[in-house]
């Protein structure tokens, strides 16, 4: 399937976001949370960036790169718990 757009349209959209300061862009956490707000279940969403989009589409990190992004991320939403059970 091609995209509706160029390459070169690809390329000025994301310099153009990356100038106004945008550093991600998450589509399927904006669906998640309103799910889980409707549904009136607490969640947590915590993104790694591990693409510059300027350089292209492909993941090259290594295995144990993103399994420490993962790891990390883990990390931060059982402290923020911790954190909270002492209020």
């Amino acid at each position: 399937l091609t995209p509706p757009y160029t390459e070169q349209e690809r390329e000025l959209f994301w310099q153009m976001a990356q100038a106004r300061g945008v550093k991600n862009i998450e589509m399927e956490a904006t669906e998640f949370a309103a799910f889980c707000m409707r549904a009136k279940i607490r969640a947590a969403i915590i993104n790694a960036v591990i693409i510059d989009r300027l350089k292209g589409d492909q993941v090259n990190s290594s295995p144990t790169e993103l399994q420490q992004y993962s790891d990390n991320a883990q990390q931060i939403v059982l402290d923020f718990i911790k954190s909270a059970e002492q209020i």
